[in-house]
């Protein structure tokens, strides 16, 4: 499969023929601030992968996902491989962003990989590169402990558990929001001795505040505004 959303670059060097088709990725960092890993290692080399992950979310695939690319030794066969640009640090090349955490859950969803560990030999899920010594024979530390900390959040947004911060903030505010307009109407009906849950009670109470907001305004019953304070152009009468 090509991802339409991905900008196509194929190395043919980096194609190994058929992949086992299980619904398996497999998590790196490349250890450079490249914004192509195609010219890091050299193609020729062999070793690739089937995606490159840009810091801003971008993604370009070198590989079609229907084929071997060596990327994890004993995991090449059944998985699909995605390198991260990260800081070039070998020794701290950083979390994933928050952009790029984006793009790994929508890469899962659409490969179809269900929210689990992948197992060391052919199975479906999610891993990292030395989650196994077979992925590892060089004992790389990649993807880095950051990236390897991030890990189990990416399996729980992918189960439904988890969601990005800014919807996590949304989600707060519209919380404390509804919170603080329950609480103002549970105190308005306590002062008119108002009972919003039987019928016609919220009803009572909106009339109360439009009454309040006619009187803050200056603005008469009938909506067309006082002597000296017409209705203001914007206000649909309330």
């Amino acid at each position: 499969m090509r991802v339409s959303w991905a900008t196509w670059k194929p190395y043919s060097q980096w194609d190994h023929g058929p992949r086992i088709l299980n619904k398996a990725l497999v998590l790196h960092t490349a250890v450079t601030t490249a914004d192509d890993i195609g010219i890091l290692p050299s193609p020729d080399e062999g070793i690739g992968a089937h995606f490159y992950l840009q810091k801003d979310g971008g993604l370009i695939q070198h590989v079609d996902t229907s084929r071997v690319c060596w990327h994890a030794a004993g995991a090449n066969p059944f998985s699909v491989s995605l390198e991260s640009q990260d800081t070039g640090s070998s020794p701290d090349p950083g979390p994933w962003t928050q952009a790029q955490l984006d793009t790994i859950d929508r890469l899962a969803r659409l490969l179809k990989c269900p929210a689990k560990t992948l197992k060391e030999t052919a199975s479906d899920g999610l891993g990292y590169h030395r989650l196994y010594d077979s992925w590892n024979p060089n004992v790389h530390s990649c993807p880095g402990d950051d990236k390897v900390n991030q890990f189990q959040g990416i399996i729980d947004r992918l189960k439904g558990d988890d969601m990005t911060k800014d919807e996590h903030d949304l989600l707060v505010q519209a919380a404390a929001d509804a919170g603080r307009a329950a609480g103002f109407v549970n105190q308005l009906a306590k002062r008119h001795g108002i009972d919003p849950d039987v019928k016609g009670g919220i009803d009572n109470l909106a009339r109360i505040v439009a009454q309040q907001v006619r009187k803050d305004l200056g603005v008469s019953p009938d909506g067309t505004g006082t002597k000296d304070t017409p209705v203001p152009a914007t206000m649909p009468g309330i």
